[in-house]
């Protein structure tokens, strides 16, 4: 036999979420430091996203045939696809005010992991001279790391 609830039981039903507002951060209102590494990773994040997709739908034909052998463009695919969404991560936990410092972290130790895994991954077939693509796509993940560590160092609680 089922029962239907009354409005005191729906009552305690919503207040026990409490009467917490949402109130979404703004960047302005940290300091200076922490606006420039924000805004540095988020235009990092879209010009590697956009790099990737760049390769993978155009310039295909100019990568050297030992890349495609080992399916490299394919690891892109993966690692951009990831990026994408701990980079979604990262600017909802800003925004919304939620374990910031600690998506920061872990995006931290995802781009330290993917800068090794790529070192180690290309070292014994990537020419610097060959595709400045993947070049500027691998050698502008420090800059990354330095802004992560900026944003940890300098992000102030509210």
């Amino acid at each position: 036999m089922k029962r239907k609830l009354d409005d005191e039981e729906y009552q305690a039903l919503l207040n026990m979420f409490g009467k917490e507002t949402l109130s979404i951060r703004r960047a302005a209102s940290q300091g200076a430091l922490f606006r420039f590494s924000f805004y540095l990773i988020n235009s990092y994040a879209l010009l590697i996203l956009v790099t990737y997709f760049l390769i993978s739908n155009y310039f295909t034909g100019e990568i050297n045939p030992v890349i495609l052998e080992n399916n490299y463009v394919e690891l892109l695919g993966r690692r951009a696809f990831a990026f994408f969404w701990i980079m979604s991560a990262f600017n909802l936990s800003f925004y919304f005010g939620v374990s910031f410092r600690f998506v920061t972290s872990v995006v931290l130790m995802y781009t330290v992991n993917a800068t090794f895994d790529q070192f180690l991954i290309m070292y014994d077939h990537y020419n610097v001279g060959d595709i400045p693509m993947f070049s500027a796509f691998f050698f502008s993940h420090p800059i990354l790391i330095l802004a992560l560590i900026l944003a940890l160092k300098s992000y102030k609680d509210e």
